[in-house]
């Protein structure tokens, strides 16, 4: 997982894309090349066949793993071709990355949904049960500390930390910036050429 961003680091699926030239490579997200870090066009998977081996490169660190193990399963079951692997997954990537905008919701009341939690637990078992319980986009380590970005309510969020005891814990709000890159993939800077 990782490097399959739009950034001068992510190289991943051009890697791989020279040992499988006919590797499948669709887009999970596009944008304006040249825009904040972007030195490519978007976000793109990639599924490609090295030596008899499936080779999968999806976005990190975790996340997407997760959400897109099903379709890899059903598509290993079903015996199909890397295309319609990698298009099953892109879609289903796709749809995480979308925004749903609600009717009237204004932009002020969509920061109040999402936060930074960075949080030490005693026991560091216990993240995976935390992590279960919240609507986490993101989660990062470093060291002990556990970054995680959430989709919730702080008071919520807050009583289910407190559950597991944690030695640090805070919870931060998120600028819209920041909100767009997380649940877009990128897409921000098109958002925000959009709305002026």
């Amino acid at each position: 997982t990782g490097g399959v961003g739009a950034e001068d680091k992510d190289f991943t699926v051009e890697g791989i894309s020279s040992l499988d030239p006919n590797a499948a490579v669709p887009w999970i997200a596009k944008f304006t090349k040249g825009t904040g870090r972007h030195v490519k066009g978007g976000v793109r998977i990639c599924v490609a066949d090295v030596c008899g081996a499936l080779v999968i490169a999806l976005p990190g660190p975790n996340d997407e793993v997760r959400l897109a193990m099903d379709v890899i399963l059903d598509e290993l079951a079903k015996g199909t071709n890397k295309y319609k692997m990698a298009e099953r997954i892109a879609n289903k990537l796709r749809k995480k990355l979308e925004l749903t905008w609600r009717h009237g919701e204004s932009l002020e009341k969509l920061k109040e949904g999402y936060h930074k939690l960075q949080v030490v637990l005693e026991n560091g078992d216990e993240m995976y049960a935390l992590e279960q319980e919240l609507n986490v986009l993101s989660h990062q380590m470093m060291g002990r500390v556990h970054t995680l970005i959430i989709v919730g309510n702080i008071e919520k969020i807050n009583k289910m930390v407190a559950k597991y005891h944690p030695i640090i814990s805070e919870v931060l709000p998120l600028s819209l910036e920041d909100i767009f890159l997380y649940t877009l993939g990128g897409k921000y800077d098109e958002l925000k050429e959009v709305m002026g």
